[in-house]
Parts: structure tokens; C-alpha cells; sequence
């Protein structure tokens, strides 16, 4: 059977600048493992924007004038090939404030994988030592509700862009997509208003073409093509009497599931406290395995999930002083705890598919293996595909 695919046209801006880094706290792990909360705010682009431009003139970049971009950061893996999909050559802090872009970097083959979608994200690269490509941020200077969700997080502010790199899953979310997807749509809108004015003849032409809309609109309602007017209004005020009535259903059975998932989401906070996963220690660990625990049915399923899935971890030693930090900003592994409101949606899809893929398991073996024993099959196959 043949599928017509929905034809797409990817658009450039119009003024040449794309948008390669987002403002915001952006957590990762470095290469030592160390939690770090990458601080893009003002202080962090300026100086960003003004050491790019600056080497940049000075022939300093890493390949004189010019930055290679590359895709997926092969450029670090010299297993890798490293073709050019750009030569980044001058930066902007964007107009509206909200990060850093580049201007018109395209080679033949990155144009390509642009108009195409084969690529639509960058990820930026910080590599170097503190106080050459990062400096220390104080918590004073980040805000209380985001010093108290990544405390054991080292919080660095990036000065130096040392690569970039184009990829379908940055690390740092945010900032806009490089080329803007058009889809063309559709959508009929039948507006029924003021039925006594439309009856209104002005001429037998008006007439009969408001004889056929009044036909469409009977038969819409579930009458007779030929019903009266007085029929008319009472469907129409049977419906708006159904959407006042249902309403208030909707209303009630929204603020029942959220009162549901609360108490589940308390239910499971509570089995990870009993089980030793600290609140504050293990915290990226416990938003990973939530939504796992969300979707078993009960209170038995999810201790026997803990029990068999989640050995408490020992704490990680800390970083010493002094040794190089090396971030890719590409969501290869999830980045400590959390990542704001789109982190927390991927670690949602993915706990879907594990739970998705445990229960074909289950399935295929006749419920003869354990709900538990499935999920670490199916995170196992997932890990490795």
C-alpha cells in the first residue's frame, strides 16, 4: 500500500541569524561526573558573544576565523568523521534577549541537512578549565527556587563557546529551532448565530442561498432538512443546555484525577523515602524513577519494583579542586536532576515506553515473569537499541 507523506517546507529566518543557545539554568553532567547547573544569563552571553567576536578577529577560533560545526559532536571522536555542516563565524546576543545566535553558517552539506530537517537543533560546547571557559557563580546569584531544586549542583557560568555541533536532542532546551516547520491545515468552522436575521429575504437569489445554508444546518443538528425554525431553536438550546450541564462534570472530574495523581505521586514519594532514596541526595534519581512508579497499578507492584529494580546508590565523591570541566550540551544521558518543564516531559516518555514495553513482556510470556523482572528487561533493551 502506498502512504502520501505530508509535504513539509522548512523556512530559514529571514534575517540569517539562528538561535543557538537559550537563556536559563541548564543542568549536565561533566565528563567526571560532576552536577553542574550551566548559568546562561546576561553577565554569561555577553561575555560569550564578545570572546567569539573577539578571537574571532584575532584569527583565535579553533580554526582561525572560523569555528567548525559539525553533527553530534563527532569532532571528539576521532572514530568519527568530521565534515562541516557550518563555519560559525560571528555571534549576536538575540534582540529579544532570550540567548545567543549565529549568523548565516552553512556549508553546502549543513544547508542541506537544514532544508531538509534532517537537522532542526544545535548543541553548544564548553571545554576548559574554571576561569578560562567557566567562572563560579554564587548561590546568591541564582534564585531561590532554583538554588533549592539542584543543591548538590556545582553552578558554573560559561565565558568561552569552544564548539558546536548540530543535533535533533540538546541537552540545553529552549531556544528556538533553527528552521521554522510549516504544516498546511485546514479547519471548517460552522458559526450558528442569529438564526432570525438570516431568514430575512432581501431577493429570491438571497433567498435560496439562504435556503440551502438553513438545510445544512438542520441536517447538522440531526432534523429534517425542511424543519422549521422554532425546531431550529429548540436543538440548538437542547445542545447549549447539554454543554451547561456537562460542564461542571468535566469540571469535577478534572480536579478528581489531579486529586488522584497527587496522592499517588505522595504514595510514591513516600515508598522512596521508606526505601533510602534521600529526598535531597538522590533527587535526580527519584524524578527518573516516579513516573515508573506511576504507572503500576498499586501500592504492592511499586515497593516489589523498588525492592527488586533500585539498589540505593552510595554518595558520589566530590569533584576535586582544580580538574577540567568538560560539558556537550546534547541530551545523550539525562542531566542530574531534572531540566525544567521539557526534561521532566522526556523522562515521562520514556518511563511510558518502559512501562509500554514491559507489558508486551508480560504479554508474550503469559504473565509468567514478574512486573518487576519485565521493567528491567525493557529498560535493558531500550538502553542498548
Amino acid at each position: 500500500m502506498n502512504l502520501r507523506i505530508l509535504n513539509r517546507e522548512f523556512k530559514h529566518p529571514d534575517d540569517g541569524w539562528y538561535q543557538i543557545e537559550a537563556k536559563g539554568f541548564h543542568p549536565a553532567v561533566a565528563e567526571d561526573g560532576t552536577k553542574v547547573l550551566q548559568v546562561i544569563d546576561d553577565k554569561a552571553i555577553k561575555r560569550i558573544v564578545n570572546r567569539f567576536n573577539t578571537d574571532a578577529d584575532a584569527g583565535k577560533l579553533s580554526h582561525g576565523r572560523e569555528m567548525l560545526i559539525d553533527h553530534e559532536h563527532f569532532k571528539d571522536d576521532k572514530s568519527k568523521e568530521t565534515v562541516a555542516y557550518g563555519w560559525a563565524s560571528k555571534l549576536r546576543a538575540t534582540p529579544d534577549g532570550s540567548g545567543i545566535d549565529v549568523y548565516k553558517p552553512w556549508t553546502a552539506t549543513g544547508q542541506k541537512a537544514v532544508d531538509g530537517g534532517d537537522y532542526r537543533f544545535s548543541s553548544t560546547e564548553y571545554v576548559g578549565p574554571t576561569k578560562t571557559v567557566f567562572e563560579s557563580v554564587s548561590p546568591e546569584e541564582v534564585p531561590t527556587a532554583i538554588r533549592n531544586r539542584y543543591r548538590d549542583y556545582e553552578f558554573l557560568r560559561p565565558l568561552q563557546l569552544t564548539g558546536l555541533s548540530l543535533t535533533n536532542d540538546p541537552n540545553n532546551k529552549g531556544a528556538r529551532a533553527l528552521t521554522i516547520l510549516n504544516r498546511g491545515s485546514e479547519q471548517r468552522v460552522i458559526r450558528i448565530t442569529n438564526f432570525a436575521a438570516s431568514c430575512e429575504p432581501a431577493d429570491s437569489q438571497q433567498n435560496n442561498n439562504q435556503g440551502q445554508k438553513m438545510k445544512s444546518v438542520c441536517t447538522l443538528l440531526g432534523l429534517s432538512a425542511d424543519a422549521d425554525e422554532s425546531s431550529v431553536h429548540a436543538a440548538v438550546t437542547k445542545l447549549q443546555n447539554r454543554v451547561t450541564t456537562l460542564e461542571p462534570l468535566d469540571k469535577t472530574n478534572t480536579e478528581l484525577k489531579n486529586r488522584n495523581t497527587e496522592l499517588e505521586g505522595e504514595q510514591c514519594d513516600a515508598l522512596m523515602d521508606a526505601h533510602g532514596l534521600d529526598a535531597d541526595k538522590e533527587k535526580a534519581r527519584r524524578e527518573k524513577i516516579k513516573p515508573v512508579l506511576l504507572g503500576l497499578k498499586n501500592r504492592a507492584e511499586r515497593k516489589s519494583f523498588l525492592a527488586e529494580c533500585c539498589p540505593v546508590a552510595a554518595p558520589a565523591a566530590p569533584r576535586a579542586a582544580g580538574t577540567q570541566v568538560k560539558l556537550h550540551n546534547r541530551d545523550t544521558n539525562a542531566p542530574g536532576a531534572g531540566g525544567g518543564a521539557n526534561v521532566e516531559v522526556e523522562d515521562s516518555r520514556a518511563a511510558t515506553k518502559i512501562m509500554n514495553r514491559a507489558n508486551e513482556i508480560r504479554r508474550d510470556s503469559k504473565n509468567q515473569i514478574s512486573l518487576a523482572t519485565a521493567v528491567r528487561m525493557a529498560q535493558r533493551e531500550l538502553e542498548t537499541a
